[in-house]
């Protein structure tokens, strides 16, 4: 008997199938690995802004560095420098809240969060302040208008992961006129703000450009130490749309809910163009 091999064809075509099917289970595989990362990423900053919101409520907030806030007048804002300051020690001025600035444009990955400090009592007086406009509020945070001293341990700086980057920041479905950056602010003397149905501890501000804090949302973390309390405006609902390479939209919700304020977290196909995305 005579022994049958394949042909140098049929060889080629069975190396060409098995060259198709690993390419599709490749492909497959990746998908999944990116959908996974994607959900991954997507759930990591939502509980991040969670923990951002509870410890406002809270009032838990890091030490990021020695420093010393005084004021400078009965009626300017607070002054930041890098001092060697005792804890406790500084009875001019109160933490008001943290600001997270999401990043878009050229840093459409940036996450960073800063703590707000303001002052203690209503200009020329010593009663206990009665209003953000009154703390003055100022960032924490590295700055080239005003605190050129600042390390930048004050800021917590973080990227977003596995290439989940920032389409758009909306407060009431709008872009327009926004840096990027989000505040929780406690409720001064107790009382929530003005247009917030929020019963926290602490109320949702949107911080939009004007006056001093004319830069776009892509610019530097130095940026922000021009931030002041014109900046502030009450937000009942801020939505953040992520984008991580996928079919796929993220869009984080934060707001009152039941008057809590909370966050919630969407997964959109692209192919529906939603609003929140726009």
């Amino acid at each position: 008997m005579r022994a049958h091999g394949f042909t140098i064809v049929e060889v080629i075509i069975v190396m060409a199938v098995t060259a198709a099917l690993l390419a599709s289970a490749l492909a497959l595989f990746s998908g999944k690995q990116a959908a996974v990362e994607f959900n991954q990423a997507s759930n990591d900053i939502q509980s991040q802004v969670n923990q951002v919101i509870d410890n406002v409520n809270a009032g838990y907030y890091t030490r990021p560095a020695n420093f010393t806030c005084m004021k400078n007048g009965p009626d300017t804002a607070p002054t930041i420098t890098t001092a060697s300051q005792d804890i406790g020690t500084n009875a001019d001025c109160i933490f008001l809240g943290r600001v997270i600035q999401f990043g878009v444009g050229t840093n459409d990955a940036r996450f960073n969060i800063y703590n707000l400090a303001g002052l203690h009592y209503d200009p020329g007086t010593t009663d206990t302040v009665s209003s953000l406009a009154n703390a003055s509020p100022i960032a924490l945070a590295p700055g080239t208008a005003t605190n050129t001293s600042f390390p930048t341990t004050f800021t917590e700086i973080d990227t977003l992961e596995y290439g989940l980057k920032v389409v758009s920041v909306q407060y009431n479905g709008s872009a327009a006129n926004l840096t990027g950056m989000v505040a929780f602010v406690t409720n001064i003397n107790g009382a929530p703000a003005i247009g917030s149905s929020s019963s926290d501890a602490a109320s949702l501000y949107i911080i939009k450009n004007g006056n001093t804090l004319n830069q776009p949302a892509d610019a530097a973390v130095e940026d922000i130490d021009q931030l002041n309390a014109a900046n502030f405006v009450p937000a009942s609902s801020v939505t953040v749309c992520f984008d991580g390479g996928t079919s796929l939209y993220a869009v984080l919700t934060i707001g009152n809910n039941n008057r809590q304020l909370t966050t919630s977290l969407q997964v959109l196909n692209k192919s529906s163009s939603p609003s929140e995305c726009s």
